[in-house]
């Protein structure tokens, strides 16, 4: 769990480096969505297994959860 937050966290930090630096930063915007709710997500069942604060996993899913679906309408639109 913890390598593939590391993983989605390096990939999500360079993909928006990258989109700062290029000229079509909305080519890389979705990309950036998805992995920023698979990122959510894993923090989330993370959070769940500590148990200190349940509300918090919650808004966790959901925020994955629209970040996801944004993603799939910014390919849609693409």
């Amino acid at each position: 769990m913890r390598v593939a937050k590391t993983v989605l966290f390096i990939l999500g930090i360079s993909l928006a480096g990258y989109a700062l630096f290029t000229e079509e930063p909305s080519k890389v915007m979705p990309f950036v969505l998805l992995i920023l709710g698979c990122f959510m997500i894993l923090k989330s069942i993370d959070e769940f297994n500590k148990v200190k604060h349940p509300y918090v996993v919650f808004f966790q899913v959901g925020v994955g959860v629209i970040a996801i679906f944004a993603s799939y309408q910014a390919f849609m639109v693409m």
